[in-house]
């Protein structure tokens, strides 16, 4: 029997969406099914070092690393695509903007037999029509496309500290809020708060009046304990306490999204985003402030 080991790598945009291809098999007369990039691991090769070979193959992204693999295990290929019987693979993650992928380092059989490729999400890609492979790929892209954060990352995590902070510094980071926010296909509301008052505010895509509510708690919250709000969460998640236990009522809400402005030392403002899940609010969030801090 023919054994074959692969890489596989769930490659995903900062809304959650995967880079998938349209590709052919062994024969064109099987029709083509979406998969990842990924590909054989060549003699000598591990797996690690595959996945990031077959990435820069087929997408041009270049890695020096790549985190450990969240799948290592045997499996039966799929005959009406593979010419092997055998397999052992490793599925990893990684996440990048989005791009197009080049095709510079394609093979010819793979210029031949990639149809399409797209950047979709577990229901777009159930509702496209093509087989997937593996059956259960849409199951991993849902398991897998938020980022996580944990307590130690987001302690970690550089405050947003400046020796000053003007209106018209909020308006310059609401404006570079908005640009992270298209560039990665969200749907966020956002809001940015100077000493009690309302500075900058923008809706963008399907958010509204809902988000007004989730706005202002979510920046009460990292207002009252000056970090983000999304640490505030998971100290509270590994504490066991919530918001109430502190005395405070239901209008705060310890989700991520928000980053208190600080000025030696002293919470003066707040930058809050929501509309999407936490993690992605609280993603776009800090990294408007990586760039208005550049």
């Amino acid at each position: 029997m023919v054994f074959r080991a692969t890489s596989r790598v769930l490659l995903f945009d900062p809304s959650g969406r995967a880079l998938l291809f349209l590709q052919y098999g062994k024969t064109h007369d099987v029709p083509p099914r979406w998969m990842t990039p990924g590909g054989g691991v060549d003699p000598g090769e591990s797996h690690d070092r595959a996945a990031i070979r077959e990435l820069r193959e087929e997408t041009g992204l270049a890695l020096d690393s790549i985190d450990p693999p969240f799948l290592d295990e045997d499996f039966d290929p799929d005959q009406r695509w593979h010419p092997y019987q055998t397999g052992h693979w490793a599925w990893y993650v990684v996440r990048t903007n989005r791009f197009d992928p080049a095709r510079e380092g394609w093979t010819e059989e793979e210029v031949d037999d990639v149809v399409d490729w797209r950047w979709m999400s577990a229901d777009e890609l159930e509702a496209d029509g093509n087989e997937v492979e593996p059956p259960n790929l849409p199951d991993l892209i849902r398991a897998h496309r938020l980022p996580v954060y944990t307590q130690e990352q987001l302690e970690a995590e550089p405050r947003f500290e400046v020796p000053a902070f003007t209106t018209d510094d909020a308006v310059r980071l609401g404006l570079i809020g908005l640009e992270v926010i298209r560039e990665r296909g969200l749907d966020l509301a956002l809001d940015i708060v100077l000493h009690g008052h309302l500075v900058f505010r923008a809706k963008t895509g399907s958010t509204g009046p809902g988000n007004d509510a989730w706005l202002a708690g979510k920046a009460a919250v990292a207002r009252h304990y000056a970090v983000s709000s999304l640490l505030v969460r998971r100290r509270l998640e590994a504490s066991g306490r919530s918001v109430d236990d502190d005395g405070l009522d239901a209008s705060y809400r310890a989700h991520g999204g928000s980053v208190p402005i600080l000025v030696a030392g002293v919470v003066v403002g707040t930058i809050t985003m929501s509309g999407e899940p936490d993690v992605l609010d609280h993603a776009a969030t800090t990294e408007a402030v990586r760039r208005f801090l550049v």
